[in-house]
């Protein structure tokens, strides 16, 4: 696999990274709760505290134990907060705290939890029988990044109250049936990515949890086509799915979620031509359905999707030229559409324009023509990778200007005057790996003197 500039896509997937990320922001987001926690009044409730330590009892930690003394009203206990109008503990926070262990059944008393996090530690095991029945209060649940595995199904149903909840990173697996979403009427965000989970998609989330604007279910084994449903997200924000077994095309209610800035699908089966209604999308940041087998053309009109950002479709069964239309997007800074089937006079279509350009990946397909001059134009180029198509001539003098350019990839093709082409790439002064392969026919390779190098 390509492990150069042009390999990132967003962050989609990676996935270890951004546990640490998420639980930095949550500790950010937990410092800003309203300050009814920790105060004089509260003492805390006898059944809870008798709840923690039992909670205790089949946990431990790998960096120190946890403060839980008795001497200590449990309302002040690392991780604990409590809600001093009724001394009940409300909060349950220990993210990236070291804990190995299982999550006992005496966590379903703590009723009134309004906050759970376990996330970045090592818990292993189901979770508690009726869990969710039994925290009917509960808003934010993250327990991402453990080793919690089992079905989600014989815990119930999600509550009324629940709006955040992250069990990504674990090894859960089973079918995610509809009832287990159906009373989740305030959901907002829901992962369950890097798990095991089979079966299809539950499409039909937002007809439950109207108010919806995060859904990632990528990294699992769902499988088969994605059913109709989504289009009822009409406050959806963020569609993730990549990395599963999805056959089949998209289903055309996908393309009326107007509010979507990422729609994300990469990895899959997912088949058919990629559909003109993507254009309908035009908050759409993030793009990202490569390595399908999506066949046809770029839809013609791309470019009234103006916001994107990262346009990923690499690895399908693309053809066709690159649409005029592409140059409207002047917001792109990464778009890789390497190893399909394109073609065209590549010194033809206008790169001007893409002036915060970062990495272009055009490589392994079917463009023809010269090298294009205009790409010039985009200064904040780090890695461009023209490979294994059908250019020719020479290298332009104009791609000095590209001094942030680190990688050049431009192998395979029928370039010609070698000397040129390193005399003129030699005033790239940030280039480090440069690709020149299987090109300049029966040319010699010239000294490294003729260019004054020291």
């Amino acid at each position: 696999m390509f492990s150069s500039p042009l390999a990132k896509s967003s962050s989609s997937y990676l996935l270890h990274s951004s546990c640490f990320s998420f639980v930095q922001l949550l500790t950010v987001f937990i410092l800003f709760l309203p300050c009814y926690t920790y105060t004089s009044h509260a003492s805390c409730n006898k059944l809870d505290r008798d709840s923690l330590l039992s909670l205790s009892e089949n946990i431990s930690s790998s960096l120190s134990p946890l403060n839980w003394s008795l001497s200590i009203d449990c309302c002040f206990w690392e991780g604990v907060g409590c809600d001093y109008n009724n001394n009940r503990v409300n909060r349950l926070w220990l993210p990236s705290r070291g804990l190995v262990g299982s999550i006992s059944t005496s966590i379903t008393n703590l009723s009134h939890l309004q906050l759970l996090s376990f996330a970045g530690n090592g818990l292993s095991g189901p979770l508690p029988d009726g869990l969710f029945l039994s925290l009917n209060r509960i808003e934010t649940i993250d327990l991402s990044c453990n080793r919690l595995s089992g079905q989600l199904q014989p815990f119930g149903q999600l509550p009324a109250t629940i709006k955040t909840m992250d069990l990504s990173s674990n090894n859960f697996e089973g079918v995610i049936q509809s009832s287990f979403l159906q009373s989740s009427s305030s959901l907002v965000s829901f992962n369950v990515s890097n798990n095991s989970f089979s079966g299809p998609i539950p499409s039909n989330v937002c007809n439950f949890s109207p108010s919806i604007t995060f859904l990632d279910f990528s990294w699992n084994y769902f499988d088969s086509s994605i059913p109709y449903g989504f289009g009822m997200c009409s406050n959806l924000k963020v569609l993730r799915a990549g990395f599963n077994v999805i056959t089949e095309s998209l289903p055309d209610d996908i393309y009326t979620v107007l509010p979507l800035q990422e729609l994300s699908f990469p990895g899959n089966g997912i088949s058919g031509p990629l559909s003109e209604g993507i254009a309908n999308l035009t908050n759409l940041k993030i793009l990202e359905l490569y390595a399908n087998e999506f066949t046809g053309s770029i839809p013609r009109e791309i470019g009234r999707i103006s916001n994107l950002e990262q346009l990923l479709l690499h690895i399908n069964n693309l053809n066709g030229s690159l649409p005029s239309s592409l140059m409207n997007c002047t917001r792109l800074i990464d778009l890789n559409l390497r190893v399909n089937s394109l073609s065209g006079e590549l010194s033809g279509f206008d790169f001007s324009n893409f002036l915060q350009f970062r990495s272009i990946d055009l490589g392994n397909n079917l463009f023809n023509g010269s090298f294009p001059v205009s790409i010039a134009s985009c200064t904040s180029l780090s890695a461009i990778r023209l490979s294994t198509n059908l250019l020719t001539g020479d290298i332009q003098p104009e791609i000095q200007s590209l001094q942030s350019l680190s990688y050049f990839s431009i192998s395979n093709n029928s370039l010609t005057n070698i000397t040129g082409a390193i005399k003129i790439l030699s005033g790239c002064k940030n280039l480090s790996i440069l690709i020149l392969s299987k090109n300049f026919y029966e040319e010699k390779l010239p000294y490294e003197g003729s260019f004054g190098w020291s």
